[in-house]
């Protein structure tokens, strides 16, 4: 909860209000998990901190490594090798909450993509998407494979908050997906939430203060 009281704070301070980050939610419409909040915790093998079964973990999502769709998942209290996908919490530290959801992409090998998907309603209400980000590499988000150009709304450390504008998607049912690109070093996700508030312009004084989106590093070490 400290953490997303830092990028309320940054938001009043760049754009002069909360207004921009904090409200204007519209809900989820028919999708689910977009907190990964609901997230069950069932071990492949009972009694383990091993990987987790990726449907109760990750409710509604459908994760993919490449092209090929995941039945199971990193539980974050364990060791992650390679290309994964990773449940953070309750043992290491989220973003916000009890858990996030990182994309890890091994980019020193030349890891495939890794995504994450779900189709649902989009409420009709919604101008834009928003979500939090910690330490991202390249990633992009799409909805029915169209790119959705996004805008840094804030930075607090390395945890980093954008928007995209979404408007011509309202009220249909359509595929968000996410994807860590290849050779990026992943993506952790968390707080993904719909809006009716425009996606901001960064003015002069908006751009200085997120300059150090520029110094984020792309390698980060991976979560043990």
């Amino acid at each position: 909860m400290r953490r997303l009281l830092e990028i309320a704070m940054t938001c009043a301070t760049v754009f002069g209000s909360f207004t921009a980050c904090a409200q204007g939610t519209v809900g989820s419409g028919t999708f689910q998990d977009l907190n990964f909040e609901a997230a069950t915790l069932v071990p492949v093998t009972p009694g383990t901190l091993g990987p987790l079964q990726a449907g109760p973990a990750l409710p509604g999502w459908t994760a993919y490594i490449g092209s090929s769709p995941q039945s199971e998942i990193y539980n974050g209290g364990g060791p992650i090798m390679g290309d994964a996908i990773v449940l953070i919490g309750p043992q290491s530290p989220p973003i916000d909450g009890n858990y996030s959801l990182l994309l890890s992409v091994d980019g020193f090998a030349g890891g495939p993509a890794i995504s994450l998907e779900q189709t649902g309603m989009i409420p009709s209400g919604a101008n834009s998407i928003e979500f939090v980000t910690l330490n991202p590499g390249l990633f992009s988000v799409s909805i029915n494979g169209s790119p959705i150009a996004l805008t840094p709304l804030s930075q607090s450390g390395y945890i980093v908050s954008y928007g995209g504008n979404i408007s011509r998607f309202a009220g249909t049912t359509a595929t968000l997906q996410f994807t860590a690109l290849a050779n990026s070093y992943g993506l952790e996700l968390d707080d993904i939430s719909f809006s009716s508030q425009s996606v901001p312009e960064p003015g002069t004084l908006a751009l200085a203060s997120l300059g150090g989106l520029a110094l984020v590093p792309a390698a980060r070490k991976k979560r043990r």
